[in-house]
């Protein structure tokens, strides 16, 4: 516990809460910012079935409080395989959701990522089930 009796970052559950409370917090969420981070919702200890996300421009803040849904999550480590992965890529998320989006709007249903090694190009091939119509776009790993 913290001074003011909140949990501690090591006591944080996940929480699961419905889309139309995801999608409201992110409406609260500055679109003009002078630091990325501040492009995110933090959140913040709740209790009693609630949630409190914290949004901020750095000129005002916000808290939204809203129900947690009474789900549960699957307990992710048990569904992991236990062994290193046979291939790791990363990617810019800008890059990514920008060229998924696009993909999206072509009006292509799926993604299929063709991996061929940890250093060069992926393919990512995308078909619209209704015309018949497939994309092909192209994005390079991030060297880490």
């Amino acid at each position: 516990m913290t001074e003011n009796g909140e949990k501690g970052l090591s006591q944080f559950a996940p929480v699961i809460i419905s889309a139309e409370d995801a999608s409201s917090i992110e409406k609260k969420i500055p679109k003009k910012v002078c630091m990325p981070i501040l492009k995110c919702a933090a959140l913040l200890p709740g209790s009693n079935g609630k949630a409190r996300f914290f949004t901020t421009d750095l000129n005002s803040s916000q808290v939204t409080t809203v129900s947690t849904l009474d789900e549960k999550f699957p307990k992710l480590n048990c569904i992991w395989p236990h062994r290193k992965p046979s291939l790791s890529i990363t990617f810019t998320m800008d890059l990514l959701f920008g060229l998924l989006s696009t993909m999206k709007k072509a009006g292509l249903e799926s993604a299929k990522f063709d991996l061929f090694d940890a250093e060069s190009v992926v393919r990512i091939m995308g078909k619209n089930r209704e015309t018949g119509q497939a994309g092909v776009a192209a994005i390079m790993p991030r060297k880490s």
